[in-house]
């Protein structure tokens, strides 16, 4: 099955705040992944959960009216062991242009799926701009990862298949 990759945007002065209720939101929101008590965990590139406080300093540096921030949604239409590699790598090609972005995973649905904060800055910071073209790179890296552990590979991990170079 084919994976889906969607992505609207908000921008303005206050769309850091915008962003910032959106993750909140997620973090929080009911479903059979959510143990009571506790947030889902915020991760991006780099690292496996972000202090969520950590993340609004970072929302708030986009204060402008040029501001923009993209709310990206990739769903792999399956269940993932593992829903943080799989973004990473999903997400690779905004890594690779030193684009900032935030993740949280969740299944509040059928399948697990991640969402994901892009702070696009404005016209003085960062000039990221999410494209069709790029929806349609994320979403052939999402179909490359599943096929991936479609076909059963034990003699290693998608990660560690990406950290050798067989997956590129």
């Amino acid at each position: 099955m084919a994976s889906y990759v969607s992505y609207d945007s908000v921008c303005g002065r206050e769309a850091w705040r915008s962003a910032w209720c959106f993750i909140q939101y997620l973090q929080d929101r009911p479903g059979q992944d959510l143990t009571k008590g506790q947030s889902r965990p915020i991760f991006n590139q780099d690292k496996s959960c972000i202090e969520a406080q950590v993340v609004l300093n970072d929302l708030r540096l986009a204060p402008s009216e040029k501001a923009r921030f993209y709310r990206v949604v990739l769903a792999p239409h399956t269940d993932l062991t593992d829903p943080t590699a799989y973004a990473r790598y999903v997400l690779q090609p905004l890594t690779d242009k030193k684009t900032l972005w935030f993740s949280i995973a969740h299944a509040h649905s059928e399948n697990q799926h991640v969402h994901t904060v892009v702070p696009a800055g404005d016209d003085g910071n960062l000039p990221f701009t999410f494209t069709k073209n790029l929806a349609h790179v994320l979403r052939t890296r999402s179909d490359y990862f599943l096929e991936f552990i479609s076909t059963g590979n034990t003699c290693m991990t998608f990660g560690q298949a990406v950290a050798c170079g067989a997956i590129k």
